[in-house]
């Protein structure tokens, strides 16, 4: 499956980006060993110079959740992040969604109980994103 990892780079700076990209890296490549195409900015991203304009960025987010089969967002805490503009644009696609979060209360309301809302969606407890996470992400794409 074509996966559109959604990971919201831009709520973290320092060393607190360093290690929630190694975490997403990480998350990413076991879902490629899984056998998945995985689009994903993660990789490309080591500071806030390494974004690209709004502009740019939203057009090819926009392009690539198209063609993604699979939505997947990690939302490891509440924050402002284009993540939540890219979850809009996969629900109004009708794509299968799956929400990563430590909690349901760090998402935003609507999306709280997005598995709730939709049949296509699904929501996992993910306090890391580690092997577990992968493991239960996977098992849903089975």
């Amino acid at each position: 499956m074509k996966i559109f990892l959604a990971t919201p780079m831009s709520g973290f700076s320092g060393t607190e980006l360093l290690k929630y990209k190694e975490e997403a890296e990480t998350l990413a490549k076991l879902l490629e060993e899984g056998g998945h195409i995985v689009h994903s900015v993660v990789s490309k991203i080591s500071n806030e110079a390494d974004f690209d304009t709004p502009a740019d960025s939203l057009k090819l987010d926009s392009t690539e959740i198209q063609k993604a089969d699979v939505f997947i967002l990690l939302y490891p805490k509440p924050m402002i992040t284009s993540v939540l503009i890219e979850l809009g644009i996969a629900i109004a696609l009708n794509k299968k969604i799956i929400v990563a979060a430590p909690q349901r209360k760090v998402l935003p309301w609507c999306a709280q109980e997005i598995d709730r809302a939709f049949k296509n969606a699904s929501f996992i407890q993910a306090v890391n994103l580690n092997i577990e996470c992968a493991k239960k992400i996977l098992e849903i794409l089975r």
